[in-house]
């Protein structure tokens, strides 16, 4: 049985279920596995709001570090949509620069 923590399966739990690193990989590449991240327990409890949707509580990080991340991972989604991220979140005064530097 996967033990799930905060919502994410755990790479050293989907490998005691005999699921490898590669038979991820490809899940990922078909397109049934949408993302698998790492995430250190006190960056991704920083700042998180928890959202009701359809009856389930889904923990959301806040905005500022949402574009925070678009910008640490703009190799990863395209550097177009890390400034559409940045650009968007100003326009619409959602998060102030002060908290992106956080």
């Amino acid at each position: 049985m996967v033990k799930i923590t905060d919502g994410i399966y755990r790479t050293r739990d989907l490998s005691a279920m005999g699921i490898s690193r590669t038979q991820v990989s490809r899940l990922v590449h078909k397109g049934e596995l949408l993302r698998i991240g790492r995430r250190y327990h006190e960056a991704y409890s920083a700042e998180v709001e928890t959202h009701s949707i359809h009856g389930v509580d889904v923990r959301v990080p806040c905005v500022a570090k949402t574009v925070a991340d678009c910008q640490k991972y703009r190799n990863r989604i395209g550097l177009d949509v890390a400034m559409d991220a940045l650009r968007e979140c100003i326009r619409e005064h959602r998060t102030t620069i002060a908290e992106l530097n956080q």
